[in-house]
C-alpha cells in the first residue's frame, strides 16, 4: 500500500527504518525508481550501524535499479570500511561478518596493516571458520575472496645467515596484459635481497624483422649494492591468483 500511495502523491506513510525498507525492497521489485531514491536517501540520514549496513548491501537490488541505490550501499561500505580498518583490534567482530561484509572490508585501502600478507592471512582463517568444507571454500575462495587480496603486494621473506629467499608475486589482469602491446611493460613492487633492490617486470616485444610479438618476464636490478650477491631464481607461471603453478623457468 505504501508503495502505491508514493506512485500517487510521492509521499509515504511508513516513518521507521524497517519500514522503509520494507517499501525500499517492494519498490526494487516493481523497479519504481523514484521510490527506491526517495527511500534511500531516508536511509541514507539514519545513524549506520553495523547491523543496518550488511543488511543494505545484503539486498539483491536490479541491476538496473543500482544507480538509485548507490548513495546508500556506497555509504554501507564506507562505514565498514571504517570502523573496522584495524582488523587486528576488532578481530573476533571482523570474522563474523557474511562474505559480502569481508570482502568490503578486506578490499579496503585504508586498512591498518604491516603488509598485505596480513590481509591474505586474515581471509584463510575467516574462510576456514566459515565454509570447514574444502570444496566449498575453495569455491568461495575463488569466486570471492582471492578479488580481495593484492597479491603483486604480497612479500614473504625467510632469511638464515647465509641465504635470504623470497617468493615475489606479479599478477596481472587480460586488460593489463592487453595494455602491454601499447604501453611496453609493467613493473611489480620494489623489494630487496640482502641490501640489493630488485623488481619483477612484464614486457611486451615485437620482432621487427618477423612482426610477431613476444611476452617476456625479467628480474631486474634496481642498483648496485654494496657487497656482491649471487642470485639463483626461477618464474612459475599460474592463470589464476588461486591456481597451481603450471608453466616454471628456471
Amino acid at each position: 500500500m505504501d508503495l502505491l500511495k508514493f506512485m500517487y502523491t510521492n509521499k509515504l506513510s511508513a516513518t521507521t527504518p524497517t519500514e522503509v525498507l520494507y517499501v525500499l525492497m517492494a519498490a526494487n521489485k516493481f523497479e519504481v525508481e523514484s521510490c527506491m531514491r526517495y527511500c534511500s536517501l531516508f536511509l541514507q540520514k539514519l545513524n549506520m550501524t553495523t547491523e543496518s549496513a550488511l543488511v543494505y548491501l545484503s539486498i539483491p537490488f536490479n541491476e538496473s535499479m543500482a544507480n538509485a541505490v548507490w548513495p546508500l550501499t556506497d555509504a554501507a561500505k564506507q562505514f565498514l570500511a571504517r570502523r573496522y580498518r584495524n582488523i587486528t583490534r576488532f578481530q573476533e567482530e571482523v570474522l563474523r561478518l557474511p562474505l559480502w561484509g569481508i570482502e568490503v572490508v578486506l578490499s579496503s585501502d585504508n586498512l591498518h596493516i604491516a603488509s598485505e600478507d596480513d590481509v591474505y592471512n586474515f581471509a584463510v582463517k575467516w574462510a576456514r571458520m566459515h565454509y570447514p568444507s574444502l570444496v566449498e571454500r575453495r569455491k568461495v575462495w575463488t569466486s570471492h575472496l582471492c578479488y580481495v587480496i593484492r597479491f603483486p603486494y604480497r612479500l614473504k621473506l625467510s632469511t638464515s645467515k647465509h641465504l635470504i629467499s623470497s617468493v615475489i608475486y606479479l599478477d596481472l589482469t587480460r586488460d593489463e596484459c592487453a595494455s602491454l602491446c601499447r604501453d611496453g611493460r609493467v613493473y611489480s613492487q620494489a623489494f630487496r635481497l640482502g641490501r640489493q633492490g630488485f623488481s619483477l617486470s612484464a614486457h611486451c616485444e615485437r620482432d621487427q624483422q618477423n612482426a610477431v610479438q613476444c611476452f617476456g618476464l625479467y628480474l631486474g636490478m634496481q642498483e648496485k649494492g654494496l657487497e656482491s650477491l649471487a642470485v639463483d631464481f626461477k618464474f612459475a607461471v599460474r592463470i589464476s591468483p588461486d591456481g597451481e603453478y603450471a608453466i616454471q623457468h628456471t
